[in-house]
């Protein structure tokens, strides 16, 4: 499967955007200042294309009704995918 440009995050008609299923809680128990850290280290690989493919793969055979509901109407499975397509590194 050859992908070029955007056909990858085009791959899966959403009209969500990814700020729509995506929210940061703040946690007061969490370190400030100094002590935060990239979650990303230097020795994380990047997610290759390859990988990429096989998620758009797997994510198209699934049937929606095997897809866990939430009750807002939007599907884990399918918030799962689209941040998959925006990372670039292993974590």
């Amino acid at each position: 499967m050859e992908m070029k440009g955007n056909d990858i995050t085009d791959s899966v008609s959403d009209s969500s955007s990814p700020e729509d299923d995506y929210t940061m809680d703040s946690d007061s128990s969490s370190p400030k200042g100094d002590d935060i850290t990239d979650s990303v280290s230097v020795e994380s690989p990047q997610v290759s294309m390859e990988m990429k493919e096989e998620i758009i793969c797997t994510y198209r055979k699934m049937e929606t009704q095997s897809k866990w509901r939430l009750s807002t109407g939007k599907y884990v499975e399918d918030a799962l995918f689209n941040f998959s397509m925006t990372v670039v590194y292993e974590q």
